[in-house]
């Protein structure tokens, strides 16, 4: 990966899903404070060598903010760290990012993107009032995070976060509109992840 100036990316995986790919996604940061966080970003390769987009499109390596497919074009303070990103799969091996970002109200909230069709669909999961404001340099400590959702029973993706203000837990998603069906139940530990 490869910023302009001063940009650097931060990247998680490659995770291998269920469909043999290797899947990574990332965000790009304008400098060393963490509030300039944006554009989350994906890309899957075969071999580890050979890189494309979600639609197939070869990546010339080093993959750039020009060159590398956005997945939702979050603008720098807008809500969206380093770290706090998961990559997940649903049961028919789609990848699900989940991840925070900014609300329209500038509220924190969490997100869930899945390819469908060759594009990103993307849905609200979380409809907290409360917002995490971060910034600077070095490790911040984690007020928010997200794991990765995974195949829970009945149509249905197990998705855990925790939030220090508005509480930790489990969603049960439908798998269909990533919708929460129902109340969290509570986590049994913290899927700390930023």
């Amino acid at each position: 990966f490869s910023g302009e100036g001063k940009m650097n990316a931060y990247f998680r995986g490659p995770t291998q899903g269920p469909d043999g790919w290797f899947h990574v996604i990332w965000v790009w940061r304008n400098s060393g404070d963490c509030a300039t966080n944006h554009d989350l970003s994906y890309a899957r390769s075969r071999d580890l060598v050979h890189w494309e987009t979600s639609a197939g499109k070869p990546l010339a390596l080093p993959i750039t903010i020009k060159t590398g497919e956005i997945v939702d074009p979050v603008p720098p303070k807008g809500g969206i760290i380093n770290g706090g990103a998961a990559l997940g799969f649903d049961s028919k091996g789609r990848p699900v990012i989940s991840y925070h970002k900014y609300d329209e109200q500038g509220k924190t909230q969490v997100y869930n993107a899945r390819l469908e069709d060759r594009r990103w669909k993307i849905c609200q999961v979380s409809q907290w009032n409360y917002r995490w404001e971060f910034s600077g340099g070095g490790s911040i400590h984690a007020e928010v995070a997200v794991g990765p959702v995974s195949v829970g029973p009945a149509g249905r993706l197990l998705l855990p976060y925790s939030n220090e203000k508005e509480g930790s837990g489990t969603w049960l998603l439908d798998e269909a509109t990533l919708k929460p069906v129902g109340a969290a139940a509570p986590a049994p530990s913290s899927p700390r992840t930023a």
